[in-house]
């Protein structure tokens, strides 16, 4: 497992949404909708498929029965949406 950056490191980035990916990256973690939904304030279930058809949110990965978003992937996206609409 990769050591999270020094805070001098971090702050040595250029932008904070780079920030985000990195540690996001460095703790790869799968998110289930509920913790998707909760990351986007409360967004409703449908609100996410919706989302995800109209390619405001990635596609997640399916393992087994449930579906998971890989929490770096998802950031990485929201912060390229967020720059496009800057």
């Amino acid at each position: 497992m990769k050591k999270p950056l020094p805070l001098e490191e971090l702050l040595k980035l250029s932008d904070w949404s780079e920030v985000a990916i990195r540690q996001a990256q460095e703790k790869q973690r799968y998110l289930t909708i509920s913790e998707v939904s909760a990351k986007l304030g409360g967004r409703s279930r449908s609100a996410i498929y919706e989302d995800m058809k109209k390619g405001r949110l990635p596609k997640p990965i399916k393992l087994g029965g449930r579906i998971y978003w890989p929490e770096a992937q998802l950031v990485a996206h929201l912060c390229k949406l967020s720059d496009e609409a800057a």
